[in-house]
């Protein structure tokens, strides 16, 4: 009714354009209301809503937020009635409205229930099951339909080839299984074998990392050297150089220090 071109208050003021425009009190009290219960009821969806609407938005973080807001509704649907029910009762007690409620131990009474001949409840399984469960169940059933487990688990794995990340999830495991279970019919058998092989190929390196390494350190200490060398030699000068990160903690003055005290000696190295 307030609309700012086609409104009733438009439409008013181009009559009498000195008139004031009062906000309807039995509307001021609804927003009240609707602002008071929003916190409680719409506060376990706000976060994935704003989350939602974010230009630039990680998909794992919204994966992670629809789950944790799907488990906090069915937990409030499990047990967040009577909590509820005590706080409206409160509400209703400090502003005198408690007369207002009806008894939740009568009988619930409604025309479309008479007439299917349904089951006789109380009026607080009316509410807690016809009203509070329903709207819960309501919104568990949207997002699920929204953010299916199908749907969650194709976003998964459609981030190992999202570049505005920097490929950071990239793992072609998830490549080949998101392959063979969501586009069975866009790749054939050969190329299934390619992405298998692409699997092993990046596999084989950290097996085998450590050994090459070893082999990688030879090589270069013989090459560097160009002598002969007996084996004890050439094993210790490698454990120094393969482990060299944890050499180069140990300073010439420590190894000195050691190797002084290991016994008597004409010279004194530590003077």
């Amino acid at each position: 009714m307030r609309g700012e071109w086609n409104g009733l208050q438009a439409l008013f003021m181009k009559h009498c354009p000195y008139a004031y425009y009062v906000h309807c009190q039995a509307h001021q009290l609804q927003l009240a209301l609707i602002a008071a219960t929003r916190e409680g009821l719409m506060g376990y969806t706000d976060a994935l809503c704003r989350a939602l609407q974010y230009k630039s938005q990680d998909i794992l973080n919204a994966i992670d937020l629809i789950a944790a807001t799907k488990s906090s509704i069915q937990e409030f649907s499990d047990s967040g009635w009577e909590g509820l029910l005590q706080k409206v009762l409160l509400f209703c007690n400090k502003h005198d409205t408690l007369t207002l409620v009806p008894d939740m131990n009568a009988t619930y009474s409604d025309i479309i229930r008479s007439q299917r001949n349904k089951d006789i409840v109380s009026v607080e399984h009316h509410y807690r099951v016809d009203v509070f469960t329903a709207t819960m169940d309501q919104q568990l059933h949207e997002l699920n339909s929204r953010f299916s487990e199908q749907t969650t688990e194709l976003l998964i794995l459609s981030m190992a080839l999202n570049p505005s990340c920097g490929y950071k999830h990239f793992n072609v495991e998830k490549i080949c299984h998101l392959a063979e279970k969501y586009y069975p019919k866009d790749f054939s058998e050969h190329e299934k074998y390619h992405l298998k092989l692409i699997r092993l190929i990046l596999a084989l390196p950290v097996s085998t990392a450590t050994t090459e390494r070893a082999f990688s350190a030879m090589k270069i200490v013989k090459t560097s050297l160009r002598n002969k060398m007996e084996d004890d030699f050439l094993s210790d000068y490698l454990i120094l150089y393969i482990e060299k990160e944890i050499a180069e903690k140990f300073t010439i003055d420590s190894i000195i220090d050691d190797f002084d005290s290991m016994k008597r000696r004409r010279v004194q190295l530590n003077q």
